[in-house]
């Protein structure tokens, strides 16, 4: 591996991941640009559907501090993307859930990254395309590991 290839494998997969993020804030169905940055969709992204998720929760799929997330979600509960209310199971503890509006913009911004995604599909074609998506998730399973 030469000097610059790790260089050029994060910076690959950073211009896809900020590519996928201005797709998302160009949505035509919304346009969030000017209400919310990438870091904050991120947030809404990460938020489990069914039972909400705790700070800590959000703050550990997204690797920062819960005291860097907690400003974000003020401001989405703010906006009325989120709402904070009590764990049911730990009284002390609150969860993070996604609002109506919150759901909404879930939606579309799935199917806005469900056309990028398409888009790579047709110029990779099945095979590779299946192998990439393999790839990925190995790469993905080792670092949860890693980071264990």
């Amino acid at each position: 591996m030469s000097k610059q290839e790790p260089i050029q494998i994060y910076l690959f997969m950073r211009l896809q991941s900020e590519l996928m993020m201005q797709k998302i804030l160009k949505s035509e169905n919304e346009n969030i640009s000017n209400t919310l940055n990438a870091s904050q969709i991120l947030v809404l992204m990460v938020i489990d559907r069914e039972f909400g998720s705790h700070q800590s929760y959000i703050a550990d799929k997204l690797m920062i501090t819960k005291q860097s997330i907690g400003s974000s979600i003020n401001l989405l509960i703010k906006k009325k993307y989120v709402i904070k209310i009590k764990d049911p199971v730990d009284g002390r503890a609150s969860l993070i859930n996604l609002t109506d509006k919150g759901w909404k913009l879930i939606d579309s911004i799935k199917i806005e990254l469900e056309k990028y995604l398409l888009d790579w599909k047709m110029l990779l074609g099945q095979k590779t395309n299946k192998k990439l998506i393999s790839a990925m998730k190995e790469i993905s399973s080792y670092s949860s590991k890693k980071k264990s």
